[in-house]
């Protein structure tokens, strides 16, 4: 909820709230974008899977926690490490 207005009846402070909405929702409610950007936004939206981008997120984190340490006192190419074994670095 976003404060809306306060107001003061002696020491008393009373505010009044806005109804809930996303930030993407007030920012297409301001009007403040142009058309075009406005609309690659709404695709964006409209495209966009929060449980499966959470999932990817997780699932990639997951890999990452699972790749091999480094060994202490031992020097290592970082991008030999990290590519696979069948790829060349070119």
């Amino acid at each position: 909820m976003r404060l809306a207005s306060k107001s003061w009846d002696g020491q008393r402070v009373t505010r009044i709230h806005d109804s809930d909405q996303a930030p993407f929702d007030r920012l297409v409610a301001a009007q403040v974008l142009e058309t075009s950007p406005l609309s690659s936004l709404c695709e964006l939206r409209k495209r966009s899977n929060p449980r499966a981008l959470r999932k990817e997120l997780v699932d990639r984190v997951t890999d990452l926690f699972a790749m091999p340490l480094a060994t202490d006192g031992v020097y290592e190419d970082v991008f030999s490490t990290l590519l696979p074994e069948t790829t060349e670095r070119g």
